[in-house]
């Protein structure tokens, strides 16, 4: 849906925020240890992603062949990374269980997440 109303390099480089979220909620989460050289280069790629996607030096407006967003269109957007990012920290929890019990997983949360949004989609 984030396509339809963003540019396809905004939502790919939001999407690609999803391995520094990995990174910071894997240390709560998982109780894995960050280096502080880790914290610099994590603080320089979210920079750099943050220049990338807030950055335009010329200015440009927003094309006009794209509708405006709504706000469901923001917040999916918004929520994409952490919600793969948690994903990613779910699988390398769930990586002593068979491959067939984490794909039944994560096909029964897609359904619970999926469902209720078609349904309200229409």
């Amino acid at each position: 849906m984030a396509v339809k109303y963003f540019d396809l390099t905004t939502v790919a480089m939001v999407v690609n925020c999803a391995p520094l979220l990995t990174v910071v909620l894997a240390g709560p989460i998982l109780g894995e240890k960050i280096a502080a050289v880790q914290v610099v280069y994590l603080l320089l790629a979210f920079g750099a992603v943050s220049v990338m996607i807030l950055g335009d030096p010329k200015g440009n407006e927003p094309k006009p062949d794209k509708i405006k967003p709504n706000l469901i269109a923001i917040i999916a957007l918004v929520i994409n990374p952490g919600v793969i990012a948690l994903g990613t920290i779910a699988m390398r929890s769930m990586r002593k269980l068979g491959d067939t019990v984490v794909v039944c997983w994560m096909s029964f949360t897609m359904i619970i997440l999926f469902v209720p949004l078609v349904y309200l989609k229409g």
